[in-house]
């Protein structure tokens, strides 16, 4: 009877825990978010007015992407314990809307291949926070699974979005 009630103890004490982390997290990550980096496909991109524009705003659990009149909600479920800590993003018709053409000098391409009112997609992605600084890392394509590093190998139908807190 006592190993039964260590094992129910230690259970709840976990569980306490990582709702303690998740909760943590969760107020690390509100706030207005600048993109300083992104790396598609592997591959860094150069530094763009449209990358200088973009915005990530994050408020409950709605992350909000903003780029010029341009808005994506989408809700977000974090999971600190996991390792790399997880992040699943519930997009706007999902990243099946777009098919990826990686190009011979490497650039990416994405092409409409449909209606993103039509469905949403959960993008189960990976992420990190150390201060002012958040990486988020996320695959491209249905049914892609989590990634499992911040250093997609070149070719590979993963995103790196690299951001800064914005000092209000």
């Amino acid at each position: 009877m006592r190993w039964m009630f260590l094992s129910i103890a230690g259970v709840l004490t976990a569980a306490l825990a990582s709702a303690d982390d998740a909760k943590k997290d969760a107020e690390q990550l509100q706030g207005t978010w600048k993109v300083v980096k992104i790396v598609e496909a592997g591959r860094k991109q150069p530094p763009s007015d449209r990358m200088k524009g973009m915005r990530y705003i994050i408020k409950g659990e709605t992350m909000t992407a903003k780029e010029g009149d341009e808005e994506h909600r989408m809700p977000f479920k974090i999971d600190p314990t996991k390792d790399p800590k997880a992040i699943d993003l519930t997009t706007p018709g999902g990243s099946h809307v777009y098919k990826i053409i990686v190009t011979k000098d490497g650039k990416t391409v994405d092409e409409k291949v449909g209606d993103p009112e039509e469905t949403k997609h959960t993008t189960r992605g990976i992420y990190r926070i150390d201060g002012d600084k958040l990486a988020l890392c996320c695959p491209r394509g249905d049914d892609a699974q989590r990634p499992t590093t911040f250093t997609p190998q070149v070719g590979s139908p993963v995103n790196v979005i690299h951001l800064e807190r914005v000092k209000e």
